[in-house]
């Protein structure tokens, strides 16, 4: 955190002293190559290659999509994008026509404020990303590689979390009204991570299962206990993201 607040510092330092931009819109959208990184999933995933001599892994990175918009006003940069990624494991086998396999899926919700400079048809742009991350992780067994079943396991379900992300980005953009485009990258952390996980599967009388970060133990098909956490919303993410669409303004 501390390094981010004195590169917010600098970035504002640069670009107080940069030509000023006039005022513009642009909205846009494209291809989006995320790397993601999520500790508790891994500790998990070897001790459950330990026990059964497999070779479960969450990829650490995979290709989405993201669209957005940004607000230029004079050196000032304000802008608001969704980024959407889902990885899968790779199917770890059960039987010989079952197999266990997890897909994790990731929206984003973040806004950039920062500044802007440079004159048109190049500038760039310099941000803090602040905003909201939401996880699904599907957990489940497939039979024949096709009919998914969530079983009667703490194991299985469709695992829900929400946290919020502050990092630091940059954008190259090119623009020749009307038409924009720009190459950018952003790294995010998680803050302020939920204190619960909920499984979406299994309702209750409250429309879901509430279950905690840390659970002392649970039983999976193999009556395997396993202590400590399954999964959490803590995260960090690098994004790189390649985006074309329009410019409006001077």
């Amino acid at each position: 955190m501390k390094k981010i607040c004195i590169l917010s510092l600098l970035l504002f330092i640069v670009a107080f002293s940069a030509k000023a931009q006039p005022i513009g819109l642009s909205f846009y959208g494209g291809p989006s190559y995320s790397f993601i990184k999520y500790k508790d999933f891994n500790t998990f995933a070897e001790s459950y290659n330990g026990l059964n001599s497999s070779n479960l892994k969450l990829p650490g990175s995979g290709l989405g999509y993201m669209y957005g918009g940004d607000l230029l006003y004079e050196m000032f940069h304000f802008g608001f994008y969704f980024n959407k990624l889902t990885v899968s494991t790779d199917p770890v086998k059960l039987t010989d026509f079952s197999a266990r396999q997890f897909d994790l899926r990731l929206n984003n919700y973040i806004s950039n404020i920062g500044f802007t400079f440079g004159e048109s048809p190049l500038s760039f742009s310099t941000f803090v990303v602040c905003g909201i991350n939401s996880l699904d992780l599907d957990a489940y067994i497939n039979y024949f590689g096709k009919y998914k079943s969530y079983g009667n396991y703490l194991l299985d379900g469709t695992f829900s979390g929400m946290n919020m992300l502050i990092g630091l980005g940059f954008k190259v953009n090119f623009t020749y009204a009307p038409l924009y485009a720009s190459i950018g990258f952003s790294q995010a952390y998680s803050v302020l991570p939920t204190a619960s996980i909920s499984d979406l599967s299994k309702p209750n009388d409250n429309g879901y299962t509430e279950i905690g970060l840390d659970w002392s133990s649970f039983t999976s098909g193999n009556s395997w206990d396993y202590q400590g956490a399954y999964m959490s919303s803590s995260n960090r993410q690098s994004i790189i993201q390649f985006s074309l669409g329009l410019f409006l303004g001077e």
